[in-house]
């Protein structure tokens, strides 16, 4: 199954965004961030199934809360992409 994680850039802004997922009806789940996509060594994303990536950045930018970056996920490897997907 292919993933999308949503970059975040604090634990509160991942806690805020899986929030507003649950409130939508959007199954998502709180993880730390591989460490290899945080360059700072830390950081805290959502990842949801990728029939559920439009809908997501829908309501994301609906209420203010602006993705830092997103990456496809498949297995272990991890793809950059841009939020302005369909």
């Amino acid at each position: 199954m292919t993933f999308y994680l949503i970059l975040c850039r604090s634990l509160t802004h991942a806690q805020r965004v899986l929030q507003a997922l649950v409130r939508a009806g959007i199954s998502g789940q709180l993880m730390r961030t591989p460490r290899n996509l945080s360059p700072e060594g830390c950081g805290y994303c959502v990842r949801v199934a990728e029939h559920q990536l439009s809908n997501t950045l829908k309501l994301l930018h609906q209420r203010g809360l602006t993705p830092e970056r997103i990456y496809i996920q498949n297995g272990s490897l991890f793809s950059e992409v841009s939020d302005d997907l369909p």
